[in-house]
């Protein structure tokens, strides 16, 4: 008879079978795991993809370089400098602590004049400042154009001179669609083509 006070070996139900079992367990777990991390690599090459094809697209309706869409914290300067604002703002991300909270002040002072310049809302502004990828996406390959003269313009620093020449039409049009182009214009402002 079996009492309470008597030792029981536990060590004969163990089988190799159950090791075989909790192996699996943790390879199939170990396996899942990597699918998962891979899909989300996977995912956010594809949106910074994305991201990039619709700033280009969105730079050279400014009439920018679409391959300053490309560079790292340049396309930052270049997304400042279209909207108005100067382009050696990005230094501010190199405060430590406050550097990032001023950052993003001046990114949705841009996102709200970047919206104006393509003759979009306010709302559209914070669609650009919390999904750019589809903001990005909406005014590089949609029909909207870029207006220079909407919302802020250059900063104090820049002299009624340089804004009179940018400003200053030409006879020149544009072969593809005919929209008539800014003197020293590299590119149509409507349909983005080199001119």
């Amino acid at each position: 008879m079996y009492n309470s006070y008597d030792y029981y070996d536990y060590s004969d139900s163990y089988s190799a079978y159950d090791g075989a079992a909790v192996g699996t367990a943790l390879g199939m777990g170990m396996l899942s795991f990597m699918i998962v991390y891979i899909s989300l690599i996977a995912i956010a090459i594809a949106v910074s993809v994305v991201e990039i094809i619709a700033m280009w697209k969105m730079f050279r309706k400014a009439g920018r370089q679409g391959w300053e869409a490309i560079v790292p914290f340049y396309n930052m300067w270049t997304l400042f400098e279209i909207s108005g604002y100067r382009g050696s703002n990005i230094f501010f991300m190199f405060i430590p602590y406050a550097g990032v909270i001023i950052l993003l002040v001046f990114e949705i002072k841009a996102a709200i004049s970047l919206s104006q310049k393509f003759h979009k809302s306010g709302g559209f502004a914070a669609l650009l400042v919390l999904v750019p990828v589809v903001g990005y996406s909406i005014l590089g390959f949609g029909k909207d154009e870029y207006d220079g003269k909407l919302g802020v313009q250059r900063d104090n620093n820049t002299s009624k001179e340089e804004v009179k020449d940018e400003t200053e039409t030409s006879n020149n049009f544009c072969t593809e669609c005919g929209a008539k182009l800014r003197k020293n214009q590299k590119h149509c402002t409507k349909c983005g083509k080199d001119v």
